[in-house]
């Protein structure tokens, strides 16, 4: 009975009293004003206890244990690192709690040792609240193109805690590289896309949504105090408790690298390059290659073959530009130090076999053709708190379009599962049990066809659940 007197005495001390001091990213310390006999990992103990108090120093490969006396003062609980947070099971091989004045075992001991997990959990709690959860941002969205952009002006506008991440300069995604006039976008006209890319920029900044350029992505991973995510760089990592993956794609480069000679992918990457007068070579049988052929004729270039093993994808359209005498299909052997094609010299190749997913280092995630696999709200199966959007999912049709559109259903997502979280309620996209649904039988008296008819409804339902995910049922 004495010892849960105590216990309970020492749980509302900690409570009202483990603030923690120091600065939030350094060194965090708590004091606990109670009377203790500490079993401790540090050298100096035998110091602390001249005044009273014993500070304790968390260190994983500490081998010494002394024990410190410290009747009437204060134990400080002191972990040194960037992201400090005191966690039981190192505390409590390094802290036994005593209540005895003479140092002797107490019948309560055992006991107090859970009381201490307890309050070492308070503790922790504690430092979150002061310190980092100061900087914890509700969502992370990785990534600034259309779809980056979008989902994070409507978090912004929603009313969440955003920073919107970016490794370039600008903001904009592909569309920066895109020195085109874009036809393709509804109520957007006579516009390039890196005007488009501009006017995305201007409106992100207008709306006073955080942002960070420069922050290349080197990894993000789901903490293991289960308090949310972490998106790490070079230098820093940020938290937060939602993550949206939006780093688009990238041109394929098929084993080449870009010179003055090489261009990888469509835009600011052929446009740089001089083909007046010259041969020019392009490898792929898509829209983009038979775009930039087109282009590369009306810049003057003296001849311009196509390169495709297999049947050309691109729209009858776009096919029609080039002569038929002019397209190749079957394999080819292209050499870019001899800069050749099937033994044919050129003066300038152009590469263009289509696009894969930007996906950051860091995390394993469920991939379908090289790209994320979300399901129709935009999360990631299996990844609480993780979703992704735009053209690294491939989940509609790649363009701009499509990407702000799915930036924002996944910022409609987040939002109502945010809410969600806040009431207590299930959110829509949690996984839940599919409902069983009956196999159709055969009733007695009547005829397969009668059967069938009578259980056409059970079995459309049936193939409507099985087209959806495990996420929609």
């Amino acid at each position: 009975m004495a010892a849960s007197i105590t216990s309970i005495t020492l749980i509302m001390s900690c409570w009202t009293a483990c603030t923690p001091v120091g600065p939030p990213t350094g060194d965090i310390e708590f004091d606990i004003p109670v009377p203790l006999r500490c079993l401790v990992h540090h050298a100096a103990c035998s110091q602390c206890s001249k005044r009273g108090n014993a500070q304790i120093q968390t260190r994983r490969g500490a081998r010494t244990r002394e024990a410190c006396e410290a009747p009437a003062g204060n134990a400080k609980i002191l972990e040194r690192g960037a992201a400090a947070a005191v966690h039981p099971r190192w505390v409590l091989r390094w802290i036994c709690l005593s209540f005895a004045s003479d140092g002797g075992p107490h019948p309560g001991e055992r006991h107090a040792l859970g009381v201490g997990r307890f309050i070492v959990r308070v503790c922790r709690g504690r430092a979150h609240d002061a310190g980092d959860e100061q900087a914890m941002e509700d969502v992370l969205v990785v990534g600034a193109g259309p779809a980056g952009a979008a989902c994070a002006l409507w978090l912004h506008q929603l009313g969440l805690k955003v920073m919107l991440l970016d490794a370039g300069r600008a903001i904009g995604g592909l569309q920066l590289r895109s020195p085109y006039t874009n036809r393709w976008i509804p109520s957007v006209q006579g516009k390039t896309g890196q005007e488009v890319a501009r006017q995305l920029e201007e409106h992100v900044r207008s709306a006073s949504v955080p942002c960070r350029l420069g922050f290349d992505v080197g990894a993000i991973r789901y903490r293991a105090d289960h308090s949310g995510w972490e998106v790490s760089a070079a230098k820093e990592s940020l938290r937060a408790t939602y993550v949206v993956i939006a780093t688009g794609s990238k041109p394929r480069c098929g084993g080449f690298m870009e010179t003055e000679h090489v261009g990888i992918g469509p835009g600011i990457s052929m446009e740089r390059i001089d083909v007046h007068g010259k041969r020019v070579a392009i490898l792929g049988g898509g829209d983009n290659a038979f775009d930039q052929a087109v282009f590369a004729l009306r810049r003057g270039a003296r001849n311009v073959d196509v390169y495709c093993r297999h049947t050309p994808r691109a729209q009858p359209i776009l096919q029609r530009e080039i002569p038929s005498h002019c397209v190749h299909v079957g394999p080819f052997d292209a050499d870019q130090v001899r800069m050749t094609v099937n033994a044919a010299a050129y003066d300038v190749l152009g590469v263009q076999f289509g696009f894969e997913a930007s996906i950051p280092a860091g995390i394993r995630l469920p991939l379908r053709d090289g790209y994320i696999v979300v399901d129709r709200h935009g999360a990631v199966p299996r990844f609480r708190g993780l979703f992704a959007a735009g053209e690294v999912t491939n989940f509609w049709h790649p363009c701009v379009t499509t990407a702000l559109a799915h930036g924002v259903q996944v910022a409609k997502a987040i939002q109502n599962d945010h809410l969600a979280a806040a009431s207590g309620a299930m959110p829509s996209f949690v996984e839940r049990p599919a409902p069983r649904v009956a196999r159709p039988r055969r009733g007695p008296g009547l005829r397969p066809q009668a059967a069938a008819r009578m259980h056409q409804g059970g079995g459309a339902i049936a193939r409507s659940l099985s087209d959806l995910s495990p996420h929609e049922r």
